[in-house]
């Protein structure tokens, strides 16, 4: 539900850190509960996008089919 009261079919949302809230009615549990990736410093994390994408963390856009890589350390969060 929207903030109005309003149903807002197709809208996914992401909470991270510790969590409790119900769903309500109309709502579901998209895979369940996912754990974070914690990248060290010597390691990378290779990604596709399946979709046009948009880093805001490092400004870059990505065309469906590209590959970038990530350098750790970082927490990834997988996007919706």
């Amino acid at each position: 539900m929207g903030k109005n009261g309003k149903p807002q079919f197709g809208l996914q949302e992401i909470r991270k850190g510790d969590a409790k809230f119900f769903l309500q009615p109309g709502e579901i549990l998209v895979d369940g509960i996912r754990n974070i990736l914690v990248i060290h410093e010597e390691e990378a994390l290779l990604l596709r996008a399946r979709v046009p994408y948009f880093d805001k963390r490092t400004k870059k856009e990505y065309k469906p089919g590209q590959k970038w890589l990530i350098k750790g350390p970082i927490d990834f969060i997988p996007q919706k």
